[in-house]
C-alpha cells in the first residue's frame, strides 16, 4: 500500500515497505530503522499503515518531526507524496507501494553501508535488491535481489537464489552495488544533541505592491551592506523564501530546518502557470545570478542555500508587505 523513500544528504536513497506494524525510527539500536544522526532522538518517530493510509507519530523527540514543514504534535496522516523531516539530514517521502509482511522480533540488525541506516532483521525473510517486491529496495534496473532470513536456531542466512549460506556476524556482503553488514547492535546510545540556534543578523524586506512595482531589500548591519532588488522574478524568489521562514518560525521549527522550500513550490510562486521550457534550470540560473549580486553588494552569497531540490534564505528579521 505504501513505501518510504529515505533520503539523507550525500547518502544513497533507500526504499522500505510499510505495513500495519509500526516502524520505529531513531538512534537507539532497538529501532526498526536506526539513523546515525546526533540530532535524532533515541526513539524519534513511528510510521505505520492504518486503513491503508500512512500515519506518523512523533515520540516526544527533542528536535521534532515535521510533515511538509509542519511540526507534529501527536499522530497524523502523511498522505502519499508527503515529506517527513527528522533531525538535520533525514528526509522521508511517502509513496505508493505494496503491503509488507507481518514481521517478528529479532536481535539482529542489517547495516546499510551505503546509506548509513540500520534495519532490524525482524521479518521471517527480508528481501534486498532492485526488484519492486523487495522490502529494502536499492537503485538500479533489473530484478537482482537476495533474501536474508533466520533459521529456527536464530542463525542468519543469505540466499542469492542459487545458493544459501550462513552469515557470520560482522560479515560484509554486496547486492546490486550496495554493501551491507549483519551484526548485533550496540546497546548504548549517546544523548540527543540539541540543535543550536543560528544567529543571522541580516534582515529582509519585501514589498509586492509598491508604487514602483515589486521590490525587496536585504540589510546586513555587520557589513554595512544593502542589496536592493526590483526584478519581478528575483523579488518573487525572496518573497517565497521569506514566507517560508515566517511559517516555520510560527511552527517553532529548529533553526537548521527553517526556511527550506521545495523547488516545485518556488517555481510555482515565481512563474505560476507560465510555460517555461526548463523550470529547474531557470531556477538554478536565477539563484546563481542572485548570489553573484549578493556578493557584489558585500553580502555572503551563501545566504541563499540549495540542497537536494530545496532552497532557503538565511536571514534574521523578515517583513513581508503583500
Amino acid at each position: 500500500m505504501a513505501e518510504l523513500v529515505i533520503l539523507r544528504d550525500h547518502r544513497a536513497p533507500r526504499v522500505l515497505r510499510l505495513g500495519a506494524r509500526p516502524l520505529r525510527l531513531g538512534r537507539a539500536p532497538d529501532n526498526d530503522v536506526v539513523i546515525d544522526d546526533e540530532a535524532i532522538s533515541g526513539h524519534h518517530a513511528l510510521i505505520w499503515l492504518r486503513d491503508g493510509e500512512p500515519w506518523v507519530e512523533d515520540l516526544r523527540s527533542r528536535n521534532g518531526t515535521f510533515i511538509d514543514g509542519e511540526r507534529l504534535t501527536g499522530a497524523r496522516v502523511a498522505k502519499v507524496g508527503a515529506q517527513v523531516m527528522l533531525g538535520l539530514s533525514t528526509r522521508i517521502v511517502v509513496q505508493r507501494g505494496p503491503e509488507s509482511e507481518a514481521p517478528t522480533e529479532t536481535p539482529w540488525v542489517l547495516e546499510d553501508l551505503g546509506s548509513g541506516l540500520f534495519h532490524g532483521l525482524d521479518q521471517p525473510r527480508l528481501r534486498v535488491g532492485t526488484s519492486a517486491a523487495c522490502d529494502l529496495r536499492l537503485d538500479g534496473e533489473g530484478d537482482e535481489e537476495v533474501a536474508l532470513y533466520l533459521d529456527a536456531g536464530g542463525e542468519a542466512w543469505l540466499d542469492d537464489g542459487a545458493t544459501a549460506r550462513a552469515l557470520a556476524e560482522g560479515e560484509v556482503f554486496t547486492v546490486a552495488g550496495g554493501s551491507f553488514r549483519l551484526h548485533r547492535p550496540s546497546l548504548e546510545t549517546p544523548p540527543t544533541a540539541q540543535i543550536a540556534e543560528e544567529t543571522v543578523r541580516c534582515a529582509l524586506r519585501v514589498r509586492i505592491r509598491g508604487a514602483e512595482g515589486p521590490s525587496a531589500a536585504l540589510f546586513d548591519p555587520d557589513r554595512n551592506a544593502r542589496y536592493d532588488v526590483y526584478g519581478e522574478t528575483r523579488v518573487a524568489l525572496l518573497h517565497a523564501l521569506g514566507r517560508q521562514i515566517l511559517s516555520d518560525r510560527a511552527a517553532r521549527a529548529p533553526a537548521p530546518l527553517v526556511g527550506w522550500v521545495g523547488d516545485e513550490e518556488i517555481i510555482a510562486a515565481i512563474w505560476g502557470r507560465m510555460p517555461i521550457q526548463d523550470p529547474q534550470n531557470s531556477l538554478a540560473v536565477l539563484v546563481l545570478r542572485a548570489r553573484k549580486d549578493l556578493k557584489a553588494a558585500g553580502f555572503d552569497p551563501w545566504l541563499i542555500e540549495r540542497r537536494r531540490g530545496r532552497t532557503r534564505l538565511r536571514v534574521g528579521e523578515v517583513a513581508l508587505d503583500g
